[in-house]
């Protein structure tokens, strides 16, 4: 997985240095990505913006908007 594919999507992630323990998952959209690569910036679903290392960041899956092809299907 690269991380800049999801770049401005909403994700499910799981965050923290052991990002496969016990902590749970979270909905999170990818706003930026460092130029080193190594950093990726999160907003929350309380829009609280924050710089994670990518090494802390596990990918679940992306969620999609299903107002905006709702919307899309409407108008056909």
């Amino acid at each position: 997985m690269n991380i800049s594919d999801y770049l401005n999507k909403r994700c499910l992630l799981k965050v923290g240095a052991s990002s496969w323990g016990s902590s749970g998952v979270e909905e999170y959209r990818i706003l930026e990505v460092s130029v080193s690569g190594n950093w990726v910036k999160l907003q929350n679903r309380h829009g609280n913006k924050l710089w994670h290392a990518v090494t802390e960041v596990s990918f679940v899956e992306e969620l999609r908007d299903f107002r905006a092809e709702r919307v899309a299907l409407d108008s056909q």
